[in-house]
Formats: C-alpha cells, sequence, structure tokens
C-alpha cells in the first residue's frame, strides 16, 4: 500500500491533472482510462507552446496587416478629400471668373446697343467736332469699355472701347482726327494703339512719352460706312494704375484718354 502510495504521488507530479484514484484494486472506468491515456508529457507542453506561440503570432501579423491596411485607407481618403476640395477650388474660380468675363461681355453689349440706339437718333453732321468730357451730351455715344466721363475727357476702362456713331451714306471716305492721351509712364513707357471700324483694323500705332498726346489721323473707307452706323473700337495693349506704379492718385486702371473726334469735311486729309 505505501508503494503503491508513493508510486501515485510521483506520476501525478509529472501530470498536470489531478486525478483522485483510489488505491483499492477495483475496477478502472473508461473515463478514467481515457483520463490517464491523456496526460501531458514535457515533450507535449513544449509542442502546445509552440502551436500557442504560433497562433499568437500570426494573430500578431494579422493584427498588424489590418493596422497599416486601415492607416493606408485613412491616408487615402485624406488624399482623395484633398484632391476634391482641390477640383472644387478650382472649378468654383473657374466659374466664377466665367461669370465675370459673361457679365463684363453682357455689360459692354448693353452699353454699345445703348450707344448704337443714341447714335441713330442723334447723327453726326460733317464738318464737326464731338467732345468726350462731362459736359458734352456727345458722351452718350461711348459704348462699353469707359470709366465715367470727367472735365477733361474719358479714360477707357479696358483693352477694347467702343464708339458709336451715325453720319450720311452719302459720306464717302470718313476722315477724323482723334486727340487722346496714352497712358505712358516709366514703368510703361510704350503703349500700342489699334483702331478698327465696324471690326476690321484700320490703324495701329506705337505710341510712347514723345506723341502720348499727338493727334491721330483716320480714314474710314467708304465700303465700312454701309448704312451709315459705324462702330469705332480703340485698344490699347496694357491698362496702367498710376497709383501702382507712382505715376499719379488714381487708383484706376487706365488705358486711352478719349478728348474729342473731330469729323473733318473730305477736301482736308
Amino acid at each position: 500500500r505505501r508503494f503503491l502510495h508513493r508510486l501515485r504521488a510521483a506520476h501525478l507530479e509529472q501530470s498536470e491533472y489531478r486525478i483522485d484514484l483510489s488505491l483499492l484494486a477495483t475496477h478502472i472506468s473508461g473515463l478514467v482510462r481515457s483520463s490517464s491515456r491523456t496526460r501531458r508529457t514535457p515533450d507535449s507542453h513544449r509542442s502546445i507552446d509552440r502551436h500557442r506561440f504560433n497562433r499568437e503570432r500570426r494573430a500578431d501579423l494579422c493584427m498588424g496587416a489590418t493596422e497599416q491596411l486601415w492607416r493606408m485607407t485613412q491616408a487615402s481618403m485624406r488624399m482623395a478629400l484633398f484632391i476634391a476640395l482641390l477640383v472644387l477650388g478650382v472649378g468654383y474660380i473657374f466659374a466664377y471668373a466665367l461669370f465675370v468675363e459673361q457679365s463684363r461681355d453682357f455689360v459692354v453689349a448693353e452699353e454699345n446697343a445703348r450707344a448704337r440706339d443714341f447714335s441713330a437718333s442723334h447723327p453726326v453732321t460733317i464738318p464737326s467736332t464731338i467732345p468726350f468730357d462731362s459736359a458734352s451730351p456727345w458722351v452718350k455715344l461711348l459704348g462699353g469699355g469707359w470709366h465715367r466721363t470727367q472735365p477733361d475727357g474719358t479714360w477707357s476702362s479696358m483693352n477694347e472701347s467702343f464708339v458709336a456713331f451715325h453720319v450720311p451714306r452719302s459720306a464717302g471716305p470718313l476722315h477724323l482726327r482723334i486727340q487722346s492721351d496714352s497712358l505712358v509712364t516709366a514703368h510703361h513707357a510704350r503703349q500700342t494703339l489699334g483702331l478698327s471700324a465696324n471690326g476690321n483694323l484700320l490703324l495701329t500705332k506705337v505710341r510712347t512719352s514723345d506723341d502720348s498726346s499727338n493727334p491721330i489721323d483716320l480714314v474710314i473707307p467708304a465700303s465700312e460706312i454701309g448704312d451709315g452706323y459705324i462702330s469705332l473700337e480703340f485698344y490699347a495693349d496694357k491698362l496702367t494704375v498710376p497709383l501702382a506704379t507712382g505715376a499719379g492718385l488714381d487708383s484706376r486702371a487706365l488705358g486711352l484718354r478719349l478728348r474729342s473726334i473731330e469729323f473733318l469735311p473730305p477736301a482736308i486729309q
């Protein structure tokens, strides 16, 4: 009996299971036999530890991959959001610029239409001189592209500015003498000026400080008169802000100052 007790104690020390077995010679059930067969040895402990380590490592790797994938997803979402905001901002700027340009074209078209209507009811006689100062009723001949009229004339506000007038159909070639001033400064020493009648370019002139206020003589061919309506277009290649260049206190963008247009008799050229 003592021998069996010592044998049982020694055997239980090597096992992780402690099963109470009777020391009496009696029948051992199948459950007890099964338990005795599944008792783990040190080698089985090492195998279980390896399997547990492998499972935990696979779980860590999966967790790390998931975390890395989540970070990549967040970075992709931030990039997509940034691109969407950038596209939205560019689209807004483009739409605003298009709106401003269309609005400007609409305003110019409206002003040109009003000038044409006024010119139709106030035809020009030849010879005559049409002033464009604040005291002149003829400023209504000015179409789009001009600032508010001042006592010494009217400055253009855009690169293209228009004047409308009607003349008799039998007037033949028109001889005009245009009194104007080009804004020439130290920062803008030259100005290229173009003159067109009904969309056809008739004259191109480069002005400097030496001749920025000299009169310009222009001949409009009889073929451009048609029904008597003339749309005279002034083109200035650059606009200058005097306040920004130190040339004055005016904060407006200025191109050309129109003082008057003189309609000369055909004999005077």
